[in-house]
């Protein structure tokens, strides 16, 4: 049995994004492709919450602080080694690695202009807690044990608005009867203390989950497919995960990220993201709700899911938080881009393309129409046919409508300009009886 487990089981794999790309990835208008797959993009247009954002507690490698590193503290469970991201020196396209900077990022990236726009930037914040001695690439398995309940004291004392510790790194070896026990205590201590804590299932395939995952209590994440919902082919636990959350995308090749050093697009794959997307509505969800329970948050969550995967709106409903919701929505259409003014004369402008829907979902009575390619200064519009006529067009801000299923055979979307324009043509899907 290994004494210490390997750093970064859950891995980010980079890509660099299309050359001469420059714009905030995940600006006003085109949301990144996890926020859309995960129907949280409103998310990071919330008001803040009115006792101030949650906190996640990062046991990670540290994090290094740049424009979309959102701290409101940082510790180290070594005393010789710093706070920093320990995998500086470990280059991917020659960049940092610097794993727990990203995961810090995709939770709380602010719209700045700079880098990227993460799930939950205006209502949650990261404390970062770096597991990684100075020097090393692993770290022993009873860290975790240690890391836990570091945030738990951190909870009590001095960062009450603490209430979600995510765990983005794993290993496959069982810790032994003694360090699963110390493991055990330090979960089920810290959600006594009102702490729920999230973990990659790991990336190595196969259906059994790593730990910290693999104990019961601990809200388990595996990856989905942002394009699909499918579960990613390289995550972990199979149907035994607590939830999937958006972790690659077929399409694109990754989830929508940057190069945590100068901003730059990348995209990135892992359970790893995965779970950091869930703990931030988790931590978000309980700032705009305080009197939520350790296990009334997290039933939210899993029983919203669709297909098993994370749907932060169902959630946000679910526990009496459809204001909250419907602010963020309508604040997301102001802050969408004007459609650009049609020129008086020369070449007309390019046609919208017709949209590309994802796999629609049953929920409740309703049916989840997403598009994956809503352009910036469009609306989505949505039409669905009972009988011999399509009924009446409902049109939204974002890449996701709700329709009534109850007697739909066929639904149709198409994208419309804000203002002057043509809309595009219809993609039509019919429903399988």
């Amino acid at each position: 049995m290994r004494a210490s487990v390997v750093l970064a089981i859950a891995v980010l794999v980079f890509a660099l994004a299309a050359a001469g790309a420059s714009a905030e990835v995940g600006g006003p208008g085109d949301p990144t492709v996890q926020a859309v797959a995960a129907n949280a993009a409103w998310l990071a247009y919330t008001p803040p919450p009115p006792g101030g954002p949650g906190v996640v507690c990062l046991v990670d490698t540290g994090v290094d602080p740049n424009p979309d590193t959102q701290l409101v503290g940082a510790g180290t469970l070594d005393a010789s080694a710093g706070t920093g991201d320990a995998d500086d020196t470990t280059l991917v396209a020659g960049h940092p690695f610097d794993h727990g900077t990203e995961m810090a990022m995709i939770m709380a990236a602010p719209n700045n202009g700079w880098g990227m726009v993460g799930i939950a930037p205006t209502s949650v914040r990261v404390y970062s807690l770096r597991a990684v001695p100075a020097g090393a690439t692993a770290f022993p398995f009873g860290d975790y044990s240690w890391g836990i309940a570091q945030c738990q004291e951190l909870r009590d004392g001095a960062t009450p608005a603490i209430t979600v510790v995510n765990l983005s790194l794993g290993g496959t070896t069982s810790p032994g009867t003694a360090g699963l026990q110390e493991l055990e205590d330090s979960v089920d201590g810290a959600r006594l203390h009102g702490l729920d804590v999230v973990a990659a299932s790991g990336d190595a395939g196969g259906s059994a989950l790593d730990y910290p995952a693999a104990y019961g209590p601990v809200v388990a994440v595996g990856a989905s497919d942002a394009a699909t919902g499918a579960p990613c082919a390289f995550s972990q636990g199979g149907g035994a995960v607590d939830l999937l959350a958006p972790g690659c995308d077929a399409q694109t090749g990754g989830l929508q990220q940057v190069f945590a050093d100068d901003g730059n697009p990348a995209v990135g794959t892992g359970t790893s993201q995965a779970s950091a997307i869930v703990s931030a509505v988790l931590a978000s969800m309980r700032a705009y709700q305080p009197s939520l329970t350790v296990s009334g948050a997290e039933q939210c969550l899993t029983s919203t899911a669709h297909g098993g995967v994370l749907d932060a709106a169902a959630a946000f409903n679910a526990c009496g938080l459809g204001a909250t919701v419907s602010a963020g929505e309508a604040a997301m259409a102001v802050a969408q881009p004007p459609a650009p003014a049609a020129a008086p004369s020369g070449p007309r402008p390019t046609a919208l393309q017709a949209p590309r829907l994802a796999r629609l979902r049953r929920h409740r009575g309703r049916l989840m129409v997403r598009a994956l390619n809503l352009p910036a200064g469009a609306r989505l519009a949505v039409q669905s046919r009972r009988g011999h006529g399509w009924g009446e067009i409902r049109t939204v801000a974002g890449a996701t409508a709700s329709i009534a299923s109850r007697g739909v055979l066929r639904v149709r979307a198409r994208f419309e300009p804000r203002g002057a324009g043509t809309p595009s043509p219809w993609t039509v899907v019919t429903l399988s009886r």
